[in-house]
């Protein structure tokens, strides 16, 4: 007759959460052994019990109900109760205690505010969302109760274990039927406006984000695999361990700056990020880009450069123009030619998918579908890749997004400076 409801990760305030719930709801502990003897206990005397073994007049408890349809995010009759234990002690004028209610009321309002975000009205059942990473098959299964997402369960299987029908038959035996819901499987029909479907996406994006980076971090091969598909899919020279890319920032040519990010490992090293105060230029992108690679790299003769390892792919933030300056740079610079050997030059290129809306439709200059590409360099030619859109291929996607959101900071940065300068000199 148990009812499982989890997994909760925030034990601590679970507990946390359980002690206010029991001054609320006031349900028994104790085994049935002590009950069965009838007599009252200390809970009863504190306040966490109604006293239900010696007094047999009371009605049967209905908490059980009412705690479980709690969790799975039915708060308001807990609230409800609540705010009439608030009015009878103000009622009394007894307000130490309607004080130390009202704190409970917020501290649980916390708790279900952070446990029940709203992102499908009237939505109640699960959704699940089966993704092929590298040699695994993992999901991510979301619980809702009207609206609310009230748990999430995270797992994966070798790809030759299950297929995806066989997956989906193992969730069905145990939540319900699922059918096919836009990107996803669901137990319920139901409707999602255009921005709630962007949310629920994001959502499973940052799930399974999350999901890789906790397998990578406890030694999972998840990631390795991913760095193996972006070596053997885009014809890279070296495994891309390290992924390093650069891109620039000015606003109407002034304060152009460059930002570069950095992946160790498929993770985010915030040590090797750099940020580059473009010196020689003010609107010329091209320009910029050489004299960050020269900086960088340390291409110029008797040129100090911060020690940092080499990294196995190098992205720039453009297309084929801008991967172009490699051939400047090799006339200006033949220590380059040596650098080629070492580390794999490519650059990530928009185009018609400047906004990701554009992503998958079809092209008003060919007859293709909108979607980014990469340029790699290859022995001084230039070869063309459509990126898939997988998780692999997000790696090259945040990497890039994080060169960009460095690069404008700084920008940012710099324009903040001038300003409190310009004011400090009037």
């Amino acid at each position: 007759g148990a009812v499982y409801i989890g997994p909760k990760h925030n034990t601590r305030e679970l507990k946390k959460f359980l002690q206010y719930l029991r001054q609320i709801v006031q349900y028994r502990t104790c085994p049935l052994s002590q009950f069965k003897e009838g007599k009252l206990c200390s809970d009863f005397y504190f306040g966490l019990c109604k006293g239900w073994c010696a007094k047999p007049e009371l009605e049967k408890p209905d908490y059980p109900q009412l705690i479980t349809s709690f969790f799975k995010g039915n708060t308001q009759p807990v609230e409800k109760q609540l705010k009439k234990l608030i009015d009878d002690a103000v009622a009394v004028q007894n307000f130490e205690w309607a004080a130390k209610l009202r704190d409970i009321y917020l501290q649980i309002s916390q708790f279900t505010e952070k446990q029940s975000v709203e992102y499908a009205k009237s939505f109640s059942g699960y959704l699940l969302q089966i993704r092929q990473i590298g040699l695994w098959r993992c999901y991510v299964l979301l619980h809702f109760f009207e609206g609310k997402m009230i748990d999430v369960i995270r797992h994966h299987f070798q790809e030759e274990d299950l297929d995806t029908e066989e997956m989906l038959a193992n969730f069905s035996s145990e939540f319900g039927t699922f059918s096919p819901q836009g990107n996803w499987f669901a137990t319920e029909k139901f409707s999602l406006t255009k921005e709630e479907t962007a949310r629920m996406d994001q959502l499973f994006d940052d799930f399974f984000q999350s999901y890789l980076l906790a397998q990578t971090l406890q030694g999972g091969s998840v990631m390795t695999e991913l760095l193996s598909e972006l070596q053997q899919r885009y014809h890279l020279s070296h495994f891309p361990y390290q992924i390093e890319c650069l891109d620039i920032s000015h606003l109407s040519g002034e304060r152009t700056s460059g930002g570069l990010s950095c992946l160790v490992g498929g993770l985010e090293e915030k040590r090797n990020y750099r940020k580059y105060k473009i010196q020689t230029v003010k609107n010329d992108d091209y320009q910029a880009l050489q004299e960050v690679l020269v900086r960088r790299f340390g291409l110029a003769e008797k040129q100090e450069v911060a020690k940092l390892a080499l990294p196995n792919l190098f992205i720039l933030d453009g297309g084929k123009g801008q991967l172009s300056i490699l051939f400047d740079l090799l006339k200006q610079y033949p220590a380059i030619e040596k650098l080629f050997s070492e580390v794999q030059f490519a650059a990530l290129g928009k185009g018609e998918a400047r906004k990701k809306s554009h992503i998958g439709q079809k092209s008003k200059k060919s007859d293709s579908t909108v979607g980014e590409k990469l340029y790699v360099w290859k022995h001084g030619s230039i070869e063309e890749f459509d990126l898939v859109y997988d998780e692999a291929d997000r790696l090259l996607t945040k990497v890039r997004d994080e060169a960009h959101r460095f690069a404008n900071y700084y920008r940012k940065q710099q324009e903040r400076l001038a300003f409190k300068k310009a004011q400090e000199g009037l």
